[in-house]
Formats: C-alpha cells, structure tokens, sequence
C-alpha cells in the first residue's frame, strides 16, 4: 500500500503549507488561491449572486483584483469587456456588481466575520459585538487579554492577530460600505 506525504509546498504559489489542527494550508496571503478563496468567500458571506467562481477567478486574471475591497472599485462596465477564457463576461458582470452595490450597508459582524480571519466567523464576530466590541474603535484597541472571557485564548490571539493582518482591507470595504447603525 502506497502511503501518502502531505505536500510542503503549496501547489498553487509554492509557499510553505503550515499544519493548523486537522488542516493543511498555505498562509501566503498573495496566493492566487488564497485571493480566490477570500474574494469568494466575502462574496458568499454577504449574501451577493451572480459572483461565480469564473467572474471571480477573470477578475483575479486580469489584475481588477486582489482582495474583497478591491471589488467595491471596480468599473462593472470594464469588467463585462473581458473575455476570459473564451467567454465574454457581459451582464453577469453587470449583474454582480449590481448586487455588490447594492449592499451599502451591513451589520459590523457581517463585515468583520467575512473578512476570513483564522478562528473568527461571522457568529464569533457577532459574539464580540454583543458584549462591547461594538465599534471599529474598539475592536481596533482591543488586546487578547480583553477578548479572553468571550473567546479563550487561542481565539483571542487569532483575533488581534487577524483583524490587524485584515486592516487594510477592512478600510478599503469601510470606503464603501457603511456598517448598519
């Protein structure tokens, strides 16, 4: 029987693969993956259609792209100019983009839970945000030690560790969108 080695290398860009409890993945937040990944799982968590993975991956291709926020400064009209692999993305492109505008406002842990911080999902930022971790402010400030009586250690470390790693682009969605009062 043939035994299996997990890769040390991620197939996409290389980049080391690291062991997370049961899980193996790349870290290289430049990842073609990872990008794909994190533009559609913002998509998904907020609730936008006609967001395919192949509108998706034509906007990773052709450089329109490379994190959630970047969608928010998209000409949709120049997006459904591309042809991508054949096919011309046309008024899906309109279609999604749309969508997206649509979406003006969201709830702060709708925002902060889609942004695929490790650890942190939408539920989880919605339990910060019942017990004071209400604004940016304060999520911004808050330490581990402040998360420890909500999250427990290991998720208070990946919280401040992943929300100041998502700043960047927390701020260039918060350029567009308005976080529900």
């Amino acid at each position: 029987m043939k035994q299996f080695t997990a890769p040390t290398q991620c197939p996409e860009c290389s980049s080391p693969t690291l062991r997370e409890g049961e899980y193996l993945v790349c870290r290289n937040e430049d990842c073609p993956a990872q990008v794909y990944g994190a533009i559609k799982r913002w998509v998904e968590k907020i609730g936008v259609l006609h967001f395919g993975g192949f509108l998706i991956e034509a906007l990773i291709e052709n450089n329109l792209v490379s994190t959630p926020g970047d969608l928010y400064h998209v000409d949709p009209y120049i997006a459904s100019n591309i042809t991508y692999e054949g096919r011309n993305l046309g008024d899906v492109a309109i279609k999604a983009f749309r969508n997206l505008h649509a979406k003006k406002e969201l709830d702060l842990h709708i925002i902060v839970g889609s942004l695929g911080i490790p650890l942190i999902g939408r539920s989880m930022a919605q339990t910060l945000v019942e017990n004071g971790f209400d604004t940016i402010k304060k999520l911004t400030l808050a330490k581990a030690s402040d998360l420890l009586p909500i999250l427990g250690p290991v998720k208070a470390e990946a919280f401040v560790r992943g929300f100041a790693s998502k700043s960047a682009i927390l701020f260039n969605i918060l350029s567009s969108v308005k976080i529900k009062e």
